[in-house]
């Protein structure tokens, strides 16, 4: 890229171009060393790399919890810290926790000697009742120290199917659908085995602000009008209307965004995380995926899951083949983030980039005066500010080196060093993407 960097992509707060710390809220930069994470604490690790920044790590303060993943490593700082904290699983629901044992507290049971692989389970009475009546009071844990291949056939017995903390939803896949940590586990196991071995990583594309950005009619200024006679003109513009709620809108794709997909593709499968309203989603997933060539059923949305916050939970696939392309980086879980590879926010229309500019900063007293100011004057064109949007310019993101562009090209390069590193290969199921994304 010639001339000034304008950091298309960012990857924990540093520019993959010039290599210098962004800080995309306050409209400052600062050139420096780029670092991995000096801040990091190194609190979760994943059979000796740290979670967050991928270093190595010493895993000697801390324990194991082989139940949430296998190999999941947490300090004892962290742990202590998330028990503490006023939040998660029974917190506002007036619940206490009641951990149980298995054998002689709700069942007994015996492996059967006519077959070697088979469990004898004898419920005790009241069994499920008390669970189910219990779990309304309660959030229920198993700990049980019987042979896990006893305790298994336990929990699969539905002994445990009251308390919905051992099933994780995935309407996305089929309505009502959820599964078992355990197989979400090794289903995540199978499928990234089966991705490396086609050689494709994992790309988990965000929407609004990413690949489109969408405006109303009555908010378009008085510079965008000619914009309602350029609907529905995927050769020039790529520019669409739809009515969503009983309002006239007015979407545009992001330039670059056909060809991404398609190239992307070809290294990449492809999935959608969004936060977005889920008409936006639908209509949008129609003009560039109509024929469900590149996600499939592979889209999280908020119509298919109730979500604050995006997180990798939910998709399919191990998370050190993940690559998370995104204009949001305060969405994320902090566990994720190290995954994510932000790029630059779509402003097509004027009050996407007011809106933007008003998070950069500037003060709460000169944001609040802008915006006394717009409410009050009859002329916003007048009033707005010296930089004027894409589409009262009459222009567009560039084709050759623009955002998309060049986030498919960092992408390639990821692809193509993930792959032909000087590992062994059958050292590629140890590989980590986020490694990549830190060189």
């Amino acid at each position: 890229m010639s001339g000034h960097c304008v950091h298309w992509l960012v990857h924990n707060g540093f520019c993959c171009e010039c290599k210098s710390a962004v800080h995309w809220y306050k409209g400052e930069l600062k050139n420096c060393r780029r670092i991995k994470d000096p801040d990091c604490d190194h609190s979760m690790s994943y059979r000796g790399y740290c979670a967050r920044c991928c270093c190595k790590v010493d895993e000697s303060d801390g324990q194991l919890f082989n139940y949430i993943s296998q190999g999941h490593h947490l300090t004892y700082k962290f742990v202590a810290s998330m028990k503490r904290k006023r939040s998660g699983i029974g917190y506002g629901q007036r619940k206490l926790h009641l951990v149980v044992d298995l054998q002689h507290v709700l069942l007994h049971s015996r492996l059967s000697k006519d077959d070697d692989d088979g469990v004898l389970v004898k419920l005790r009475p009241f069994a499920r009742e008390f669970l189910r009546e219990a779990n309304e009071l309660f959030t229920i844990y198993a700990y049980t120290k019987s042979d896990p291949k006893q305790a298994r056939h336990c929990v699969k017995s539905g002994v445990t199917r009251p308390n919905d903390a051992f099933l994780q939803p995935f309407s996305n896949l089929a309505d009502g659908l959820s599964l078992s940590h355990e197989f979400v586990g090794s289903l995540k196991s199978r499928v990234s085995r089966n991705s490396l071995q086609e050689k494709k990583l994992h790309l988990v594309l965000s929407l609004s602000g990413t690949l489109f950005d969408t405006q109303t009619f009555p908010r378009l200024s008085n510079k965008e009008k000619y914009l309602k006679g350029k609907v529905n003109s995927r050769d020039d513009l790529d520019l669409w209307q739809t009515r969503i709620f009983g309002r006239e809108v007015l979407v545009k794709l992001r330039s670059f965004v056909r060809e991404f997909l398609r190239e992307a593709n070809k290294l990449f499968i492809l999935h959608v995380h969004t936060l977005c309203i889920p008409e936006y989603a639908d209509f949008v997933l129609k003009l560039i995926d109509p024929h469900q060539v590149y996600f499939g059923n592979r889209i999280i949305s908020v119509s298919k899951h109730v979500m604050w916050e995006k997180a990798l939970d939910v998709v399919l696939v191990g998370e050190r083949q993940v690559v998370i392309l995104d204009d949001r980086y305060d969405v994320w879980c902090q566990e994720n983030r190290s995954n994510l590879l932000q790029i630059t926010t779509y402003s097509y229309f004027k009050a996407t980039k007011e809106r933007n500019s008003l998070a950069a900063g500037g003060g709460m007293f000169k944001n609040l005066f802008k915006f006394l100011l717009k409410m009050f004057s009859r002329d916003d064109d007048l009033l707005s500010d010296s930089s004027a949007s894409y589409s009262e310019e009459r222009k567009d993101e560039s084709v050759d080196d623009g955002a998309l562009a060049n986030a498919l090209s960092f992408l390639s390069k990821i692809h193509h060093s993930f792959f032909n590193h000087h590992y062994n290969e059958d050292d590629i199921y140890k590989r980590d993407v986020r490694i990549f994304l830190h060189s």
